[in-house]
């Protein structure tokens, strides 16, 4: 259910989590030893039962009402170019590239514990943030091999293009400063201080803002001006504990932004910032946050939301107000992406190295693939 905010928002509920010294910047740390607690253990073997086990199904499953959003799953539209998911792997540098039925087709090496990935507007490339070696990451779609690597600045994570494809902008965590890249030669041209460890990085979708969510301190929100190299921090604002994971909503006019320190999703005018609601993502349980990693919107009204300390992706109805379900996906789910028809959800695995693709219309797990060690985040071409 949405939440009035109030004093308890802003309460420091840190639980050693936050790593600024660590070489991760998500808290797996925390997470690994729960684990056994969690349940859902893989067993290791490259693909495992494409389906959770009932019982467990059903326990994390909620009730939910009226006539979901798509359609079967179809073939690729004739001449069309193949749908194809890559996720990173930040323990062996890697991006691994697969088809919407899960199938590895290639393996990519980048820049050292890729952390962030983003896909140009045209659909030529993919840029990684590459935490451990301070670099962002330019791989072709086309040949699916690694075009360039920009060093960018300490701790480099988030990565987002604008929608016009002329900038790429960058996070560089560990000196407060966001990287700004001219894409067609990918090459840069500025650097920006912003908030305090900012982790990720995203563009309005009429293109005039940058913001990034940064992870210090409270945890806050930084507003840019878009002007490419000239861009400028016009606003920071506190928005509940550690703000992290974002989604632009297909008609522009939201954001949400997931709070990994508060367990919960805010939504955000795209025009103002101004928030207009607050989700809590489920109950926390004692002493196991849920830690909301990543936000996807599947519809203007509809946000797929991992957490990673439990085992399932949540489901907000915005229209309704009210969490509308959970789907049971294994540990420790990290990233959360679509396909192009909006037909399957593609969920990254952290711990595990899976990756869990979902029927949306079921709101099921039909496949896992076994594909590394560390999974981040899914982009989909």
């Amino acid at each position: 259910m949405p939440l009035e905010d109030g004093p308890a928002a802003a309460s420091k509920r840190r639980s050693g989590l936050r790593a600024k010294g660590l070489g991760r910047c998500v808290p797996v740390l925390f997470v690994v030893g729960l684990l056994s607690l969690l349940g859902g253990a893989c067993d290791g073997s490259g693909k495992v039962a494409t389906s959770p086990d009932p019982e467990t199904t059903a326990a994390f499953l909620e009730e939910t009402t009226g006539a979901r959003r798509t359609g079967p799953v179809g073939p690729a539209v004739p001449g069309e170019r193949a749908e194809l998911v890559f996720v990173e792997d930040a323990v062996a540098d890697e991006v691994i590239v697969l088809t919407r039925t899960g199938e590895v087709v290639e393996r990519i090496r980048v820049g050292r514990e890729p952390h962030d990935i983003a896909l140009s507007p045209d659909g030529s490339y993919i840029a990684t943030g590459n935490f451990g070696d301070g670099t962002v990451s330019i791989v072709s779609v086309e040949s699916l091999s690694l075009e360039r690597t920009i060093a960018t600045g300490r701790g480099t994570h988030g990565v987002a293009f604008g929608p016009d494809g002329r900038y790429l902008f960058a996070t560089n965590a560990k000196e407060d400063t966001l990287s700004v890249i001219e894409a067609e030669t990918f090459s840069p041209k500025a650097k920006i201080r912003v908030g305090d460890f900012p982790e990720y990085v995203g563009v309005t979708g009429d293109g005039s803002t940058v913001f990034t969510t940064n992870l210090g301190g409270e945890g806050s929100v930084t507003l840019l001006s878009n002007r490419g190299p000239d861009s400028r921090v016009t606003r920071e604002f506190s928005l509940g504990v550690d703000p992290h994971g974002w989604d632009v909503s297909p008609d522009g006019t939201r954001i949400a932004i997931a709070n990994l320190g508060s367990d919960s999703v805010y939504l955000l005018d795209a025009a103002t910032f101004a928030q207009t609601a607050r989700f809590d993502t489920g109950a926390t349980r004692e002493f196991v946050p849920f830690m909301t990693e990543d936000a996807a919107f599947l519809t203007d009204d509809e946000v797929w939301v991992t957490n990673i300390g439990t085992d399932y992706v949540s489901i907000l109805d915005l229209a309704k107000n009210r969490t509308a379900g959970r789907i049971a996906v294994g540990p420790t789910p990290h990233g959360v992406a679509f396909s192009r028809d909006r037909s399957l959800a593609f969920v990254s695995l952290y711990e595990p190295g899976e990756l869990v693709i979902v029927d949306v219309a079921k709101e099921a797990v039909i496949e896992r693939v076994r594909v590394g060690e560390e999974l981040h985040n899914v982009a989909t071409t």
